[in-house]
């Protein structure tokens, strides 16, 4: 086992933690990390008289699904890294030599760490498990508590649970740092009544014992929906009853059922940034687990899931059954899949406004959707004689037309999409694993054999990246779980950068429309991003979350302005730096769709030549630090702001301009 011992010394000028851990290895290859301990010792400013004693156990959580599973026999060293709102440097990873006795100090630790990543290496380096930690404090952290990691291999899945139920067709929705699962068809054919949450902490699921409003009835809760709202609670709504009922993380409950004063069910529900609902579509009246005939709603309404009062939405264009929404911008909302009143695919998405402006339709899209870390909303791999295929689209925020022509690496009707938080998008169905990169749609068949004998799989990401994958039912029931574990990208990774002389170098970036982002030269050596019909396209560097930054860029434009991404919400909020030629470098900030130029700046006004790609790329530095942001081109300073209210998010680069105009991106990196 290993024991850290972390004494904090307050106020300490470098504002480190020191951390001394002497490691004792038992069986560690299979009980790895069951002793790896944190202990805290924090001194008060006043003096050394008050020690708080803190043990902290770091301990590897082993299913009974599989304990073994994410412990290789041949791992020889384990990385730990620290991270948090600080850069990579050596004092925030630690080598740890595996399978002998050993002593080790890690005394450089930041104090504001905030969760651990763990390698384990085995033979000539290979990597064969990696894990993330949940978000923690050390000041917060409870006398022997302990910081659970879930290990397995790097585009890999080690199974996890077993359930508590064997059901298909629930209902998932992120709950905290775990997954509630409600509702679903047990294999007898009767609905399942009872709820249960995924706790990732123990690698189980838990059976909840609360009473649902469908408990009881010969329909269940086939036809509602579940949302979890911005204050982490979740919203279960409607199906064969007019109820609402919310469950609070924070109790482990689900709070007493209240009335929905309408008939809904197979619906379009999401959750918007006020803790309302938006509830679309769907129909009246249930027969089985089908609308009846002549029972499909036109109509929307929004639900406050607090006061429980109903107010009417748009009316719809179209009839959607069983579809899916997505919050595109303030008060836009895209509704996109599901089936018309006959099953036949809706073959068109749907653009509502709610401050009451008429809807928008964009054509030639269906099937299963998500919506990617740039607000694009993917879908495709849809059922029917005409649309069976391999097909993908992307609608991306106020685009018209829709991004067709996509394809993925198989086809698989039975498909569900899950945003990753690199930036890619993962496909499961019955035919296996696919990614797709979100930058140009690119797809690879991940060829997981363990989820390719489940059937009816049923997906979501986790708070710590990883994806959990829910078997459903074939002749057999399944209670089958697994985790899948993507690359540790999120949104405390400490550095990120593209470049575009291959493809593997290029990944890491989620476009606003795939196919605006072409890959250029003889050996694809810049990215050319082109200017739709909307006037402006971006990428995001997928993953970390930025307050404090510091990005490089290579870029060059002959017309248009290109723009600098900054604490990016979605595209209605965030900060954009604008630089044109014959213009003055300016910031502004988009609240709720609206742009507000910052004052605060000193600028200068770029010359004809500053972003002409003439003479190659020029080199764009933006830094934000101590509350102030400077920008400058091939190391001329030309904008410096005071920018104290700069939300943390993500970092991006585009363009604006007429259709045609075009960014040439050769590299983009940033760092905390």
């Amino acid at each position: 086992m290993a024991i850290f011992s972390v004494k904090k010394y307050l106020p300490k000028l470098d504002g480190t933690a020191l951390i001394r851990a002497e490691v004792y290895h038992g069986d560690i290859l299979r009980c790895l990390f069951s002793g790896l301990a944190l202990a805290a010792y924090m001194l008060q400013a006043g003096g050394c008289s008050d020690i708080v004693d803190r043990r902290v156990e770091i301990v590897r959580v082993q299913p009974s699904a599989d304990p073994g599973c994410g412990a290789p026999d041949d791992g020889r060293t384990m990385i730990l890294r620290a991270r948090g709102d600080f850069a990579a440097s050596e004092s925030t990873a630690q080598s740890v030599e595996l399978g002998q006795a050993a002593s080790f100090s890690i005394d450089r630790f930041p104090a504001t760490t905030r969760l651990l990543e763990l390698e384990v290496r085995g033979f000539g380096g290979a990597l064969r498990t990696i894990g993330r930690s949940d978000l923690f404090d050390i000041e917060g952290l409870e006398t022997d508590a302990q910081v659970p990691v879930f290990m397995a291999p790097q585009w890999g899945v080690c199974p996890t649970g077993p359930r508590t139920a064997s059901r298909k067709g629930a209902l998932l929705a992120g709950a905290g740092r775990g997954v509630l699962i409600v509702g679903g068809v047990l294999a007898s054919g009767e609905p399942a009544e009872s709820a249960e949450f995924y706790e990732p902490s123990l690698g189980s699921f838990i059976s909840l014992d609360d009473t649902l409003y469908g408990q009881g009835s010969p329909q269940g809760l086939v036809g509602a929906t579940l949302s979890t709202l911005s204050d982490g609670r979740v919203v279960l709504v409607g199906g064969a009853a007019t109820a609402f009922q919310v469950y609070s993380p924070n109790l482990g409950a689900f709070g007493a059922p209240a009335f929905y004063r309408e008939a809904r069910a197979r619906h379009a529900a999401v959750a918007l940034a006020d803790n309302r609902v938006f509830l679309a579509g769907g129909c009246s009246q249930l027969l089985g687990s089908d609308c009846v005939e002549d029972a499909a709603l036109r109509t929307s309404s929004l639900l406050d899931v607090d006061s429980g009062e109903l107010t009417p939405g748009p009316v719809l264009a179209l009839e959607r059954i069983g579809g899916s929404a997505f919050v595109e911008g303030t008060g836009v909302i895209l509704l996109a899949g599901g089936e018309d009143a006959t099953g036949t695919p809706v073959t068109v998405a749907e653009r509502v406004f709610l401050d009451g402006r008429p809807s928008q339709l964009v054509d030639g899209v269906a099937g299963t959707a998500v919506q990617a870390e740039s607000g694009a909303v993917w879908l495709g791999l849809a059922a029917g004689e005409q649309l069976e295929s391999n097909a993908l689209a992307v609608i991306a925020p106020g685009m018209q037309a829709a991004r067709t022509g996509l394809s993925a690496a198989f086809a698989d009707a039975s498909a569900t999409l899950i945003s990753l938080q690199d930036g890619s998008l993962l496909a499961l169905g019955n035919s296996g694993a696919q990614r797709i990169r979100s930058l140009d749609g690119a797809a690879e068949d991940l060829r997981l054999e363990p989820l390719r004998s489940a059937s009816g799989l049923q997906a979501i990401r986790l708070a710590d990246g990883s994806v959990l994958v829910l078997a459903g039912q074939d002749e057999q029931a399944s209670d089958a779980a697994f985790i899948l574990r993507p690359p540790l990208v999120g949104p405390f990774s400490a550095s990120a950068s593209a470049s575009f002389s291959s493809l593997a170098l290029s990944e890491g970036l989620s476009a606003r429309d795939a196919g605006a982002a072409l890959r250029s030269g003889d050996g694809g050596d810049h990215l050319t991003l082109e200017v739709g019909s909307e006037g402006r396209e971006w990428l995001l560097v997928a993953g970390p979350h930025w307050r404090a930054l510091d990005l490089q860029a290579g870029v060059a434009t002959e017309r248009g302005a290109i723009t600098i991404l900054l604490g990016w919400l979605s595209p209605s909020n965030h900060w954009k730096v604008r630089l044109a030629a014959g213009q003055d470098a300016a910031l502004t900030q988009v609240v709720d769709g609206v742009e507000l130029e910052r004052g605060g700046c000193t600028s200068k006004r770029l010359s004809a030549e500053a972003l002409s790609g003439a003479q190659g790329s020029h080199e764009v530095e933006a830094s934000v630090r101590d509350e102030r942001l400077q920008v400058a081109i091939d190391g001329a300073e030309v904008l410096n702001c005071e920018v104290r209210d700069l939300s943390e998010g993500r970092a991006g680069i585009g363009i604006e301009g007429q259709p045609g105009d075009s960014l040439r991106l050769d590299i983009i990196s940033l760092g905390r």
